[in-house]
């Protein structure tokens, strides 16, 4: 696959920090961000800041492999970097994963305390990937697994949002 690229035109490499941001300017919102869990606790919703002044926290992609260049659709974690306050307060780990499944709206949420690397049972929700939108330098997250070896799959696996609150929390729709 080819090498994502960054804003600048950059290859991104996992042993930087970038901010993931909305690619519609304005109107599509800011960065990603750590909230309060739907329940107000934890685990920490992983959510999109309202205004596309702001940027959120910095994050780190690691691919499966272990590479330096982060690829187009190649399995990796997302972790928000540094030691954040927020995720410290749960006790978990900043890397994003699948849960709080919503059986009254059918939504899977993105949150944080996912496991490092270790493609598995064990890590199933934790695996993402950029894929890069048609006629654009875009990308858009997607939730899959083809790393963990299992039949288990969400429904289309394109990270969304939900406007819940006030808050625009992050799931897999």
């Amino acid at each position: 696959p080819e090498p994502l690229l960054d804003v600048n035109g950059n290859k991104v490499e996992s042993t930087l920090q970038y901010h993931i941001v909305s690619a519609i300017w304005g109107a599509g919102g800011g960065g990603v961000s750590l909230h309060g869990g739907r329940n107000g606790y934890c685990p920490l919703d992983v959510i999109q800041l309202p205004s596309a002044i702001q940027r959120g926290k910095k994050l780190t992609l690691s691919p499966y492999d272990n590479s330096t260049i982060v690829r187009e659709s190649t399995d990796l974690n997302l972790r928000f970097s540094g030691l954040l306050s927020e995720s410290n307060r749960c006790n978990e780990l900043p890397l994003w994963k699948v849960d709080n499944y919503d059986a009254s709206s059918g939504k899977w949420f993105i949150t944080t305390g996912g496991l490092d690397g270790h493609p598995g049972a064990e890590t199933l929700l934790n695996w993402f990937k950029l894929e890069k939108t048609k006629n654009s330098r875009a990308s858009y997250i997607v939730h899959c697994c083809p790393v963990c070896y299992s039949s288990f799959v969400l429904s289309s696996n394109i990270v969304g949002l939900s406007f819940e609150d006030g808050v625009r929390r992050l799931l897999v729709v």
